[in-house]
């Protein structure tokens, strides 16, 4: 009888307003976690600038004096930023597609 009364009172939460509010925002918190990601791809001919533009996007006060390598392939940098008034972070994911063309 006593594990009869258990089953039933955890049927009642499964099926209680606070059961389905704990759900929806467990389930709320993992969808906001990407939420707040963004993804850029840079692209174009040899030597335009590409990474250079990532290079200041990520760090603005970099040395203009420093020359970035040429881009082999497809380079990936990250970036965090956090907003002064809100608590949220924006995480993006940075695409540098090197430039070089193939005469095959």
């Amino acid at each position: 009888a006593a594990k009869a009364k258990k089953g039933a009172a955890a049927d009642d939460f499964e099926n209680s307003i606070l059961a389905r509010l704990t759900a929806e925002q467990q389930q709320r918190s993992v969808d906001e976690e990407f939420a707040n990601d963004v993804t850029i791809l840079f692209c174009g001919g040899k030597r335009s600038g590409k990474t250079s533009l990532v290079d200041r996007f990520i760090s603005p006060t970099k040395d203009e004096k420093d020359i970035p390598k040429p881009t082999v392939a497809l380079d990936y940098k990250f970036a965090r930023y956090a907003a002064e008034a809100s608590t949220s972070k924006v995480l993006a994911h940075i695409y540098d597609l090197g430039g070089d063309e193939s005469n095959d």
